[in-house]
């Protein structure tokens, strides 16, 4: 019998890996502050790339299916939304940031995620050089 907190590994294709629950509806992880940082990876996804985490390009809805497989590659292997060629790419300092950002809020294990405060202080060092990089240009 599944547990009344059960839901499919499909409901959790944005959710951090830990949060995926296996076939018979168990999570074996520990759970903490860090998949909200893992959300915030979501966030900043959404900010650079222009459109939701997970988004098929021709803007059709995920299958139960494809939702399904996500959530397994993400509880077993870490895998994360794929960001486009051309923003991989980019030379804009911002961008590159904000890049930077998101890859350090989907770390795999929870462990290796920074903190809420680490990111903010990231991003506004990423936000001074970019100033003074302008301000240095004119």
């Amino acid at each position: 019998m599944q547990p009344s907190h059960y839901f499919p590994p499909s409901v959790y294709q944005w959710r951090a890996p830990e949060e995926q629950v296996d076939e018979d509806g168990e999570s074996h992880k520990l759970l903490d502050h860090k998949i909200d940082i893992y959300g915030l990876g979501n966030i900043l996804f959404r900010f650079a790339v222009g459109k939701t985490v997970w988004k098929k390009p021709d803007s059709s809805s995920l299958t139960e299916e494809e939702k399904h497989a996500i959530a397994i590659l993400k509880m077993k292997e870490g895998a994360t939304p794929p960001i486009p060629e051309k923003l991989l790419k980019t030379e804009d300092p911002a961008l590159k940031a904000l890049l930077a950002a998101l890859k350090l809020c989907y770390s795999f294990d929870p462990k290796d995620r920074p903190s809420a405060e680490e990111i903010t202080r990231f991003l506004l060092e990423a936000i001074l050089d970019v100033s003074n990089n302008e301000n240095n240009a004119q």
